[in-house]
Formats: C-alpha cells, sequence, structure tokens
C-alpha cells in the first residue's frame, strides 16, 4: 500500500481516488488477515463506491476526485460533441480543417479561442468565462475548446495552462474569429472550424 499521498502510476490507470482510498482503508483495517472472497466484495462494492460522504477525508483524496469528476465530465462533452459533429457534413475533417478529436483527447491540443471584453473572456458560443459559476465554466469550456492536431502545438509553440488547454485571444472580422501568432495566423467560423493560414512563418 502507498504510504505517501496518491497512487503513483495504478492512478493514473485508475483515477477513481475516492474508490482507490476507501479500499485501501478496509485492506489495512483487516491488519494482515486474509480478504475472503466473495464475502468481502459483497459487503465492500456498495459502501466503497457509494456516492454519500460520511467520512472525513484527506485533501488529496479530495484534490484528486475533483480533477477525476472535472475529467469525467469533459469526456461525457467530448463525446456529445462527437455525435453532434457526426451529424453536420460541414464539419468533417479535412488536411487543412482538423478537428482532431480522438480516444479521450489523444495527440490533440484543445485550443480555447475567446474575445477579451470589459467583463472577461467572451467564448465562443458567447458566454463570458468569468461571469460562470464553477460547475458551468468546466461546461462552457468542455463545449467551446477546439481539439486541433498535437502537431500544431510544437510548431505554433502554443502554451497550455494547467489543464491542459490553449488560451487564444482573437478578434472579430467578418463572421471569423481571427487568432494572430507570432508565426501564423488561426481562423475558426462555425461552418469551417479552426482554420490556419497556408502561410507559416518558421
Amino acid at each position: 500500500m502507498p504510504n505517501g499521498e496518491g497512487y503513483g502510476l495504478q492512478g493514473k490507470i485508475y483515477a477513481h481516488t475516492r474508490v482507490m482510498w476507501r479500499t485501501q482503508q478496509r485492506i489495512e483495517a483487516l491488519k494482515g488477515d486474509p480478504i475472503h472472497f466473495p464475502a468481502a466484495y459483497r459487503e465492500w462494492l456498495e459502501p466503497i463506491y457509494s456516492e454519500d460522504i460520511n467520512e472525513s477525508e484527506p485533501a488529496w483524496v479530495v484534490a484528486g476526485m475533483e480533477a477525476f469528476e472535472n475529467e469525467t465530465f469533459t469526456k461525457k462533452i467530448k463525446a456529445r460533441q462527437m455525435l453532434d459533429w457526426a451529424e453536420h457534413p460541414g464539419f468533417k475533417d479535412t488536411e487543412s480543417n482538423e478537428r482532431a478529436v480522438t480516444r479521450d483527447g489523444e495527440m490533440s491540443v484543445p485550443l480555447v479561442a475567446y474575445v477579451q471584453t470589459a467583463t472577461g473572456r467572451q467564448l465562443l458560443d458567447g458566454r463570458v468565462y468569468e461571469q460562470l459559476e464553477n460547475f458551468h465554466q468546466q461546461e462552457a469550456l468542455a463545449l467551446n475548446q477546439v481539439n486541433v492536431p498535437a502537431s500544431w502545438g510544437h510548431k505554433l509553440k502554443l502554451e497550455r495552462d494547467e489543464f491542459g488547454r490553449v488560451w487564444l485571444e482573437s478578434t472579430i472580422n467578418g463572421g471569423e474569429m481571427i487568432i494572430n501568432l507570432k508565426r501564423q495566423c488561426l481562423r475558426y467560423t462555425q461552418e469551417r472550424g479552426m482554420e490556419k493560414d497556408d502561410e507559416f512563418i518558421d
């Protein structure tokens, strides 16, 4: 059993921190006695997976659960987006307009284009990020981010925030969101998605 905070590699494979921690508590309570199956399975399953919190949890468990729930929520929103995009022929991928939605967002970079306003950062759907409550902020980011190939991030030297997203300030011009970077210009429209200008500055 781990002596410190978190579960290392096991925590990356199965990130439900609360379930891992509750299981650890029950194993430690045995003090070396054997676990008997299926009795243990029947007795442990419900309390370990219960959504009710009836005991004090370490701060790292609480933080781990917040990260797990945010990631789970984002995956659900992405799955919903993929179904929605599949119904719109204009959203099909091409070499110059690639959504890059892969399994769990692997090998892609999530871009969040916004327009800076007096009240905060206005997202693609018109909502202002800073004016939303925390839960709605996570929902808004999941719905408004545009996933592009990881190669874009390398070539354009995009900097990610602590959650791996790239925030890009943009301007509006004739229905397009234009993002001027040092090495290239990106453009976003609802019809074509995120595109790069052909010209690339080395």
